[in-house]
């Protein structure tokens, strides 16, 4: 583990979110704390895509509705493999459903710099 807990050190970090301006900006806050972002990826088949295709993937930020299509089905795949996640979603916590609870989960709009706060929290946490 990285004894800068200020740093992502490299770490890959998914980014899955369909809002441009928003993808961006957690990208670029991302990248600024040393993270490897990988995406942003805004549907669905794009991401379990690339999570099937790149290993070792740290950490997400994931927005629950990627072009209009629930993401579901790609929470469930990073919880399966204990990846931390940080869930950004137009929805209220009641209409998330309850399994991914666990996770920090922000409504838009948000400041990407507390959605990364977050992520690097729950990385150093977990690990």
């Amino acid at each position: 583990m990285d004894t800068d807990r200020g740093s992502f050190g490299g770490k890959k970090i998914i980014v899955l979110e369909d809002e441009f301006l928003l993808a961006n900006q957690i990208a670029q806050v991302l990248t600024k704390a040393g993270a490897n972002v990988l995406g942003p990826v805004k549907s669905v088949s794009a991401a379990l895509q690339l999570l099937a295709s790149e290993p070792d993937i740290s950490g997400a930020v994931v927005d629950l509705n990627l072009s209009g299509e629930l993401a579901f089905r790609v929470a469930d795949r990073l919880m399966a493999a204990a990846v931390p996640v940080v869930i950004v979603t137009g929805y209220e916590r009641w209409a998330v459903p309850e399994r991914f609870w666990s996770w920090p989960m922000y409504e838009k709009p948000v400041a990407p710099v507390q959605v990364v706060q977050a992520l690097l929290e729950s990385i150093y946490q977990y690990n």
